[in-house]
This record gives C-alpha cells, structure tokens and sequence, in this order.
C-alpha cells in the first residue's frame, strides 16, 4: 500500500477539471499563462493562456524545443519548496516555476509565462532572426510575439505572492487525500487578501477668486484637458473646457464654489475627459484661502488624477470576487479572521454548516456567534496560533445555530500581510460527527459482541492455523483460567492437563481450518479435576480473498449433561414403577372395596359371639392391611391422592414402622421414640410416609453392616432472638420430626447439594437423586422447614420441623370419637353411579342399612333414563370419577340442572394425577377414596347432606 502511495500523481489525487476552472480563472484575473506539468512523466496537467509563440513556433522546431526543455530542466532542477525560480529561456521568454511538493514528493510545477518585464523591450531584430534561422512565418511570428503578455516586476511579485499560496493550497489539498485521513476537509495555506496596488495621481491646481472666476492654472492641468491657459482666465470654473463635457458636473461645481466661498471645505469626485478624449477619474476639492481676518479672499481648486486608483480599485474587486468565487466552490466550511480574533469573511460551504450569514458573522468575535465553553477553547486555540503562527490541527465541537453540535476536525493557519507581519488566520472544518457516531458505534458493537460472548453458556475460542489460541471468553476463561491467550499458546497442548505433545486426532477445527467447513466432535479432555466431556463446534472464518485466517471454536461442557441423561434414564424406571402402580391402584383399590364392605355388612348382621365373626375380623384387618400397602406403594411413586388431615404425628409414624422395618433390614434396628402431648399438624398422612420412606432408605444406605436408626418427635417452639442466631431457624410452634442414623456421614460438599434435583452419591443404578429434593419440597410445601447435621464418620440426621396446627387434637379425638355412623334423616334420596357392579351393590347395601332410599345405576346413561321416570326428590349424587361414555363430574353438572341443591359426593381408586385431570380433587369438591369402610362412608355421606 506504501508503495501505491508513492506512485500516486497529482491527478491521481485531485480533480484536474476544478484545477483547470482555477488556471482558467487565475488566466482571466491576473492575465498570466499558466500551466500545471506532471514531475513524474512531463505530461500537462492544466493549462490556459499559453502563448502562440511558444505552443506554434518555439516547440515545434527541434532546436527551439530544446531551448524550452533546457528553460524547464533549469527551472525542474532550481526549484525550492515554498520559492519560485524565474529563468529567461534562450528564445528570449521569461518562464517562472514553482514546485508543487506534496509530503515530501515533488509531484508537478506550477509554470507562469511566457512574458517580458515592463523596460524589457523585446529585441525585434533577434526575434526576426530566430524566424529566418528556423523558417518561422515573419508575419505571424512577430505577430505572435507582439501578444505575448507583458508586466511590471511589481504585478509579477504580487502574481506571485498569490501563485505561492495557490501552489501552498494545491500541494496541502494534495496531502491531505495522499494521506487519506478520516478527515473530509482540507486545510489551506493562508489565503492573502490581495489589495491591488494604487497608481500615482497627478495633481491638478487652479486658483479661483470669490466668485468662482479663474486666476490661474498650472501646466499639469492645463495638459490634462489640452486647454490653453488664455481660453481659461477669466472664465467662471464651471463654464471652463474640463466641466463642459457635463451639465450636471458644471452644477455640482458651482454649487460648490458658492458653498467653498462662504468657508466650506469641499470635495468630490468627478470624470475628465483628457486631451485624447479618455475619461479620467479626479479627486477634486475646492478649500477656501482666508486673510487674518477670516475673510474668504481666494480660492483653491485642486485635483489628483486618481483614474489609477479607481481602476486598482475595480481590480481588488474583481479578484476579490474571483477569490471569494474560489473559496465559496470548496465543499469545506472555511472562515477567516483578523489578529484581534474577529471574523473577516466566510465561504457559503461556512454559511451553510454554521447557519449563519458572511455579513452576519464580519466583525462579530467567537463570544458572539458561539457557547462561552466553545468560545474559551475557540479563543485559546487562536491565541495559541497568533504566538507560534503555522499552522493548527485538531479535533473539537461546533455548535449550529440550529443548537446541533457537530464533532470537527480544525485546520488553521496562520497568513501575512503586505508588511509580512501575521495579518490573522484562516481555517478549515471538516465534520467527523459521522465518523466518530460510526467509531462509537463500532465500539459498542465490539463491546456487545464480547458482552454477549462473555455471557452466554458455553466457551468460544479463536484458533490459528498454526493452533494457537488468539482469544477466549469469559467462560473458557474460567474453564481453563492459566490459558494467556496474548502469548498464543497451541490449543492441544493448553487444554490437556496433562499438556498433549501431539495433535488431537478428532479435533474439528483443524479439519475447519483445512477445508473451511463445519466440523463437531465430541471429546473426553483430562484435566486437573478429572476427566471432562466437551461438545466441539468449529466454523471457519475467511478473508476476502476467500482464505481461512482462522477457526471459531465453540465449546459446550455437556459432562453434567449426560451426567443428568442418566439419573433421567434411572427416573424413568422409577416412574415405570410409579406408572405400574398407578396402573394396578385402581383394580386393586376396587377390589379392596368390595372385601371390605362386604366384610363390614356381614359383622354388622352377626352376633359377635359367633366363631365366623373372628374370622371376617382378619379379613377385616387384611383388607386394611392391603389397602394401607397400595397407599404406601403410590407415595413410594408420588402418586397418591393429597388430602391434608389433621394429624397425630405419634399415631401415624406407629402406623408405619412394620412398613418401614422390613424396608430397613434385619441388621439395622429401628429406635422409636414417640413424643408427649404431641401438637397435631395438617397434611396427608401418605407425605409423612413418603417422607419417611426417603429418610430410611438414605439412612439404610449409609450403614454399613449392622446399624441404627432412631425417629424421634417433640414438639419445639423457636422465638425470633433465637432464630437471628441459627440462620434457617423460623419463629413459631412446630412438631419436630427428626431422623438420625450412625452411618458414614456427610461432608460440607455433599451437605451443599443434598437436596439439589438428581444429586446422589450412590453408584450409578442405586438412586435416581431425587428424594431428598422430594423430602424438601413436601416441607416446603406445609411450610415448614429441615435442618442436616451430619459429619463424616459420625452419622446423620435431618430434623423435619411442621408448623403446629391451632386446634387442640384432644378437642380434634373427642370430635372424632363423636363421628360415628350416621342414619338417614326423613325421605332422604341418594342417586348411585357406578360402573363396577360389585361396588354398586355393596355401597347400596350400605345405605340403605343407614336408611337412605337409594337410587342405583351402573352407567351415566341409565342414571339418566332412570331420574327422567323418577318423580321424587333426589338429595345426593354419588359418582364414580371415571366411567364409561361420561365422567362423574360431567354427570354432576347435567344432574345439578334438573336438580337444583343437588349434592355431589366422587368416589374413585385412580392415582392423584388421574383424577386430578378431571377437577374433583378441586377445593370445596367433596370425595371420598376407594376402598372405604362403612363408617366412612356415612359420616362424609352425612357430612355432605349437612354442608
């Protein structure tokens, strides 16, 4: 790219057709040729005004050719940065050259001429000569030769003066696109304020008396007007030969002789023909001449022929036009100002940026076109320039009179008077708003790129083809936290530990980083820690030539993952246990019932004397045994039916032990310690035993050998000062129930996790990890809360805290004691819906031995066909939950409109999460789980009829 640069030429870094409008413009103004040549090759760049006699004679003959060539090697090799180098060329031509050197390089040369110098007079004979030795056509040559331009040294030296500046501008617009900076603006060299130089006037005298008639005139203005001195005495001024060419000037001049008589100083301006009939401009004043006592005695005409000046003037216009006209066709905002600080002038490019007009801003100092803050920094920055003049860049703020405040790029310097003294300065603003929105926007996009790669879930590196690491997020940071990625360590031997000496042979970016496609591996990689599993995604990243510079690297650590695939895969079986006890609960439930009602209806009918009596007593017994052993196989799977009860922890833990024994073991004794006066609590009986279940089977697990556990209860009360010491402690009245074993104990790790979902500690196939966080979540769920102490080697224990329940479970057994079978009240009507025939007719036996009239139907339909003929009052609904061709709610639903009041009662031996899904488990539905005994069932049939 360097070298690019350095072969760059003048037209490769502006456009010649804005330096063609320039040289043609310079042609016009100042009437001196002009032409931009190509330092590298000679070629012309721009041109205008080339003379005649060098473009048709001087370069078309070989030897005149070389002349000129010699005229522009000489010049070529003379040229210093910042001078010009003038050399009359052998064909008798004044060229002048100046460089055009742009950093450091000299790119092109400014060329002016051919012209001669006023007092030069060229050598007509020499250049008639020239034409015979070369074959030149006399007439046209020295025609050509008579248009060749000529000037005075002082036009020359202000052409000059100017032509350095342009060059300077030129050789700085050049720079700054060879540089190819963010900038959008050039900075100039200081643009002088050229003023045209004024011509000598010559004076013109006449003296006049009081009333206007000439005395005298001098030669000088007598030869002005070519006016003899006899024609002119006497005569009044007005009517004299120089205001005859105007009426109106003749009355301007008497009125002021009338007004100059009196005392009046007075001057004007006014045209004069001269003797050849041209027009000059005069400076004319009438001053009165008094004696010592103040009386008008004569007065003094006195005119400067100032024709010089007027056209100086006509001149500084014009350039000052084409300068402005120059400056207002850059598409940069460039200002100027003086050496107090106060703007001169403005192009529209300024105008148009800033919102504010030139003739609004002349005169006015930043303080009143800008913000103080601004200003200060605007006044500092120029003061600092006026001490060390040159040249100023650097970045700052302007502020539109709209209020938008831009970021810019300033390039000032400073510029000359005629005195050479630093007259002021001129700048440049470039806006990098743009620029610098798209710089903060590039940084935020990299700073949420990182942000997000820093924050999602798996690791990303960035790999070389020769495998070094080159970048690592924040979580392959912390995965492999000795990694440097700034030394580039290879990739195989930093993420192994130990470090691999050799290539992996499933590694997928290296195939990426040879092919350029997606490669994914799965990987055991050693480390400190052991062995971790990774899931590897490589993609390529190219250049724009299509080459693969690098590999993205995107790392998952899936060793929890199939960690977790595999207590999946051992909660799967227990849930096909769950799923074959739920399956066998229903059948089994209602077989249980029919055993049990039966039983019950036969004792009822029997004289507990007799030997048969004793035996429906065991049947009695089993059928209660069995029924407790399914309700235990569904909370062993988590899926019983939960209805909270008031309970006597006492009783049911006693209840459980038998269950709970042989679970354990015959190695491992059982300790039950029962607590006094126990507070009852609220929930269903079958969490405590699934609590329970969890709690022994961890403890039998940890023995080894012979061992003990011991289930403790006491109530425990906790205020707040006590709770602020033990953190997880809640103020209240609770039942403790605490667990403990003498097995192997826990350490600080494992008591961190105990209670996380799938975390075990057992041998893959011995425990699936979710018990504990069973245990916790039925706590949490009765709002109450566990505590472990355990350490290794010296056993375990959990103490369950539940929260007391307000009523006294003396009043709750009297109560209870008090809830025996319930009869019938007068005509009381009870419709039964079941599906199982056996069911069906023990229920109704049941009923009707507690003297209800009972209804009975073994399907939704015939249940239907039968309340159609039915003409009496129906007061209660019993329905199987799940039957044929309706369910039981759906069939309370359309029975509660023929039967307003209609009360509902759901029996069922499905498992919780089936019944569930018909909404008969709901708060405020009354049901009643298979199988039940008979004085279940008529104390909630007699609850229900009384609600």
């Amino acid at each position: 790219m360097r070298e690019e640069m350095d072969n760059l030429g003048l037209s490769d870094l502006l456009d010649l057709t804005i330096l063609q409008k320039m040289a043609d413009a310079h042609y016009r103004a100042a009437g001196m040729p002009i032409g931009i040549i190509d330092a590298m090759d000679g070629s012309v760049l721009v041109g205008s005004g080339w003379q005649d006699i060098c473009v048709k004679f001087h370069r078309t003959d070989p030897v005149t050719l070389q002349r000129c060539r010699e005229s522009d090697n000489y010049i070529k090799d003379h040229l210093v940065q910042g001078k010009s180098c003038a050399y009359k060329c052998k064909n008798g031509l004044w060229d002048i050259g100046l460089p055009i050197l742009v950093a450091g390089r000299h790119l092109a040369t400014m060329f002016l001429g051919q012209f001669f110098y006023e007092g030069e007079t060229p050598d007509r004979a020499f250049f008639i000569q020239q034409a015979h030795d070369f074959g030149f056509d006399v007439d046209a040559y020295l025609s050509a030769l008579d248009r060749v331009p000529i000037f005075s040294r002082e036009k020359v030296d202000s052409i000059l003066e100017y032509d350095k500046a342009l060059v300077g501008f030129i050789a700085d617009l050049a720079a700054h696109a060879l540089l190819k900076t963010k900038l959008d603006e050039i900075i100039r060299e200081s643009e002088r304020k050229f003023h045209a130089v004024f011509d000598q006037a010559y004076q013109f005298l006449a003296l006049l008396s009081v009333d206007g008639k000439v005395l005298d005139a001098n030669k000088t203005v007598l030869s002005f007007g070519d006016v003899h001195k006899a024609d002119v005495i006497g005569l009044p001024f007005w009517e004299t030969p120089w205001w005859s060419h105007s009426p109106e000037s003749q009355e301007n001049v008497r009125l002021a002789v009338r007004k100059a008589a009196k005392g009046e100083l007075m001057r004007f301006e006014a045209p004069h023909p001269d003797s050849e009939g041209h027009f000059h401009y005069v400076d004319f004043s009438l001053k009165p001449v008094k004696d010592d006592a103040g009386k008008v005695i004569m007065l003094i005409g006195e005119g400067r022929d100032i024709t010089g000046r007027k056209q100086a003037e006509e001149e500084i216009r014009r350039q000052a036009e084409f300068l402005q006209s120059l400056i207002d066709a850059m598409p940069y905002p460039v200002f100027y100002k003086d050496l107090q600080g106060r703007y001169i002038s403005c192009n529209k490019a300024f105008e148009k940026f800033y919102g504010i007009l030139r003739e609004q801003i002349a005169g006015k100092t930043v303080y009143e076109v800008a913000p103080k803050e601004l200003a200060d920094e605007y006044h500092r920055t120029d003061e600092a320039l006026f001490r060390h003049p040159g040249m100023q860049i650097y970045e700052g703020c302007i502020q539109s009179t709209d209020g938008v405040r831009h970021t810019v790029m300033f390039h000032k310097a400073t510029f000359t008077g005629l005195d050479g003294a630093v007259a002021g300065l001129v700048g440049a603003v470039v806006d990098i708003t743009e620029q610098k929105e798209a710089e903060k926007s590039l940084q935020e996009s990299e700073a949420k790129t990182r942000g997000i790669l820093d924050n999602i879930g798996i690791g990303v590196a960035l790999i070389s083809p020769g495998m070094e690491i080159l970048e690592l997020n924040r979580r392959m940071r912390e995965w492999f936290p000795g990694i440097e990625p700034g030394r580039h360590p290879i990739c195989y031997r930093s993420f192994n530990d130990p470090p691999r000496e050799g290539m992996c042979d499933y590694c997928p970016t290296c195939k990426t980083l040879k092919d350029g496609l997606v490669h994914e591996a799965t990987t055991q990689t050693p480390q400190s820690g052991g062995l971790r599993n990774y899931r590897i995604i490589s993609s390529p990243i190219f250049n724009a030539s299509g080459e693969v510079t690098a590999a993205i690297e995107m790392v998952d650590d899936i060793t929890e993952t199939l960690t977790l695939e595999s207590r999946l895969r051992q909660a799967q079986k227990l849930e096909s246990v769950g799923r074959l006890a739920g399956g066998v609960a229903h059948d089994f439930n209602n077989m249980l019932s029919v055993i049990l009602g039966h039983t019950e209806l036969a004792m009822a009918d029997m004289d507990p004397a007799q030997p048969l009596f004793s035996a429906l007593q065991e049947i009695q017994k089993a059928a209660e045994r069995s029924a407790d052993l399914t309700r235990q196989l569904l909370a062993f799977a988590r899926k019983q039916t939960v209805t909270p009860r008031i309970l006597n922890l006492n009783e049911t833990v006693e209840g459980m032990l038998r269950m709970l024994r042989r679970l354990i073991g015959e190695d491992i004794d059982l300790a039950w310690l029962p607590g006094k006066n126990l507070w009852p609590v609220k929930l269903d009986p079958s969490q405590i035993d699934q609590i329970l279940v969890n709690l022994c089977i961890n403890a039998r697990d940890a023995i080894t050998g012979v061992g003990k556990i011991t289930i403790e209860m006491k109530n425990e009360t906790s205020d707040q000062d006590y709770c602020d010491d033990h953190p997880g402690f809640i103020p209240g009245d609770f039942v403790l129930m605490a667990v403990s074993d003498n097995g192997r104990g826990m350490d600080k790790d494992i008591l961190d996790n105990i209670f996380e979902p799938f975390f075990t500690t057992k041998k893959a196939g011995h425990g699936t990890g979710l018990g504990l966080a069973t245990v916790y979540g039925i706590v949490k769920q009765n709002n109450g809360f566990i505590n472990v102490y355990s350490e290794p080697g010296h056993g375990t224990t959990f103490k369950i805290y539940l929260p007391r329940h307000a009523t006294k479970f003396e009043q709750l057994q009297k109560e209870e004691k008090q809830r025996t079978i319930s009869v019938a009240q007068e005509n009381e009507t009870i419709l039964i819906v079941e599906d199982e025939t056996a069911i069906l007719d023990m229920t109704r036996q049941m009923l009707e031995k507690f003297g209800y009239r009972v209804l009975s139907a073994s399907t939704p339909d015939e249940a239907a066909r039968m309340t159609k003929d039915y003409t009496g009052a129906i007061h209660l609904l019993i329905a199987d939950v799940i039957m044929p061709g309706m369910n039981g709610r759906d069939l309370a639903e359309a029975m509660i409109l023929l039967y307003p009041g209609l009360r509902c009662l759901f029996m069922s031996g499905y498992t919780a999460n089936v019944i569930a899904r018909h909404g008969v488990l709901d708060k405020g539905i009354n049901f009643i789980q298979k199988p039940f005994s008979i004085q279940a069932l008529s104390i909630k049939v007699r609850e229900v009829l009384d609600s």
